[in-house]
Formats: structure tokens, sequence, C-alpha cells
């Protein structure tokens, strides 16, 4: 079996020294399963001076860009997951799988969740390569989603697009496919090598260098290129995490109406 070619994307959110643990837990771990790869790190605005020396410190192949713009903050990660995808788009390497992260636990108390992640997908990299190398039309995988937002919005008509269309379901050539009707939670997940090419290739440096004025649009809207894209949306977890529409049925109502038939036997990842 071949050895897919990987990297992570990396947002970086650490504002008070008694949680700069989380940064040291993530780089560990990364230094543990993910020595042989690119990391691409956004650090967001305001966050300790420090985190450029301790992420050094590891002596791992990273890109680090800071966001030093106030205007770029919008109180959550997007604007330090901005920077990252930022220096992977201006970068000539390509990947096969995309990881993406977040120092969870940094700013608020989520000690369990990080746990949760550190253990359950990071530690998990072997397996999880081994299943896009053994499914072409694996998109993405993670571990937790959502049928509908906290606030109780519908996914099918929610909308926070920022410089491309990827929720409005508009059909082109580069996405000519609508997106699955539930979302991943946390931020945490792993995205294939075309889906996130389709990505960088539609956006200019307008997404990347103007605020995003939805705090969850890394957790919720970028994953959906997987399915606008055509490619199948993983989720280890089919419940979902409010207790209400199962997450995989959501899927088969998907493949269905985009007449994806070929993935039905994704359903049973």
């Amino acid at each position: 079996m071949g050895k897919l070619k990987t990297c992570v994307v990396f947002a970086v959110s650490v504002f008070d020294e008694s949680r700069i643990h989380v940064l040291h837990e993530f780089m560990s771990m990364f230094k543990q399963s993910f020595s042989d790869c690119d990391l691409y790190i956004g650090i967001n605005y305001g966050a300790l001076s420090n985190l450029e020396h301790i992420i050094e410190s590891y002596k791992l192949n990273t890109k680090i860009l800071r966001v030093t713009d106030i205007n770029m903050y919008t109180g959550s990660d997007a604007s330090a997951y901005q920077a990252a995808l930022s220096l992977v788009k201006h970068n000539s390497q390509t990947y096969d799988t995309y990881w993406f992260a977040h120092t969870k636990g940094a700013v608020n108390e989520r000690n369990f969740e990080r746990s949760m992640y550190l253990n359950e997908l990071y530690n998990k990299r072997n397996h999880i390569e081994s299943l896009f190398l053994n499914y072409e039309y694996l998109g993405s995988y993670a571990l937790r989603g959502v049928s509908r937002s906290a606030s109780r919005l519908d996914w099918a008509t929610f909308n926070a697009d920022h410089e491309i269309e990827i929720c409005n379901n508009v059909l082109n050539v580069k996405m000519p496919y609508t997106h699955v009707n539930w979302s991943y939670i946390e931020t945490m997940y792993v995205i294939n090598k075309k889906s996130i090419e389709t990505f960088l290739t539609i956006t200019t440096d307008v997404f990347y260098n103007t605020p995003i004025s939805e705090p969850c649009y890394f957790e919720i809207v970028l994953p959906w290129i997987v399915s606008r894209c055509g490619y199948f949306s993983y989720v280890k977890e089919s419940s979902c995490f409010f207790g209400e529409q199962n997450l995989k049925d959501l899927t088969s109502e998907w493949i269905q109406y985009n007449n994806l038939t070929h993935l039905n036997s994704y359903l049973n990842l």
C-alpha cells in the first residue's frame, strides 16, 4: 500500500500563559505522528508573543504566519485558519490529505474534547489515511456532526458564504453538486486533495485578507466543499450531537438527490 503525502493546517489561539500547555500537547502530538509532514500554522491576533519560539523549538517543518491586523480577528479561530490556509495557497506544494487542527481548550475549558481528538483523530492517522487510500471518493473524515445549528437554523437555507458560494448550492463546473445537509462540529477534520485544491483555486486573496463574519465558517462551511465536489463526507458518530436526525440518513438523501449512487457503499464505512 502506498503512502499519502500529508500536511497539517493548524490554527493557534493562545492568549494566556496558563493555557500554553495546550499548544505543547498539539506540538508533541505532531512531533510523534506528523513529523514527516509540512505544518502550515496561523497564529491569531493578540496571541502570546512567544508562540513562534515554542513552535520552532519542536524542529518540525513549519511555516508560520501571525495575524497582525486587529480587524481580521472576529473572536474565533477563523482568522488563524485564514492565515494558515493563505500559506498553503501561496505554496507550490500539493498534498493528498489536509489535516485541520486548532488549539482546542486554549480559550475555553474543553479538555475532554481536546483529549478525544488527540486520541481518536490525530493519533489514528495511519488508519484514517488507509481509508483515503482505499476509497477514492472519500472526501473528508471527522468524529462528530450536527443536523442543524446550535440556534436551530436549517443547513439547507443557512448562508455564511465568504467570497465564494458554497452554502448557496449554486451549481457550476467546479462545484457541480449540492452540499450535505449536516455539518461537522469542533473544526477538526481531514479533507482530500481534490476538494482542497478546488477551494484554493477558486478563492482569491480577498478570501484570506478580509474578516469572516461567521465565526464558525471553518467548522461548518469549508467542509461542505467536499460534498459540493461530489465526494463522501464521513463522520465517525452518525448520531447527531444534539440527538436529532441521523447523519447517515441525511447523507443517503444527498446521494440520491445528486444521483451519486456509486457512493451508497460508503455509507457502510
